[in-house]
């Protein structure tokens, strides 16, 4: 993801005096856990993502080095299967690099604790759609071949 900042002088003609252009790359992974609906095509999905945002600054900014950050991010979605193989996903995701961690312990008379936190200056939000191939068994194909279900019939009581 890339991002464009600068300040400008406004005078004619209109020239840009300082750039804030920055390039990030992401490197992400984390768990992802999917739930079914009964009877339906639809899997709406949730996750975390833990990992790394490069941050690499561009345009007449060369002399800066690039800036490697740990990262975090979630992600929501549903996944929409036209046929056991194929379908439609649609994301959020919001990723931010962490821009610093405190921590702090303290010990008294009346007991102990800690604590951590972080905070980021930047917060990336994208909506994604894509396409979903699948190469196994993705859903049972009893979903898609929406045919009146039989009952098995009760077996007759045997009076004796």
């Amino acid at each position: 993801m890339n991002t464009e900042s600068g300040l400008y002088y406004y005078g004619s003609p209109r020239v840009k005096e300082s750039g804030g252009d920055l390039s990030l790359d992401y490197i992400m992974a984390g768990p992802v856990t999917s739930f079914s609906i009964p009877n339906s095509t639809v899997r709406p999905f949730v996750g975390v993502l833990l990992g790394a945002a490069i941050l690499t600054p561009g345009g007449n900014t060369a002399d800066y080095s690039s800036d490697t950050r740990f990262a975090m991010g979630v992600q929501l979605g549903t996944n929409i299967y036209m046929s056991p193989r194929f379908g439609l996903q649609l994301k959020a995701q919001l990723l931010a690099p962490v821009d610093a961690t405190e921590g702090g312990y303290y010990y008294s008379n009346y007991g102990s604790g800690g604590g951590i936190s972080t905070y980021s200056d930047i917060y990336q939000f994208s909506l994604n759609a894509g396409l979903i191939i699948g190469l196994g068994r993705v859903l049972p194909a009893r979903t898609y071949h929406r045919t009146r279900s039989y009952r098995a019939r009760p077996r007759p009581y045997r009076y004796y």
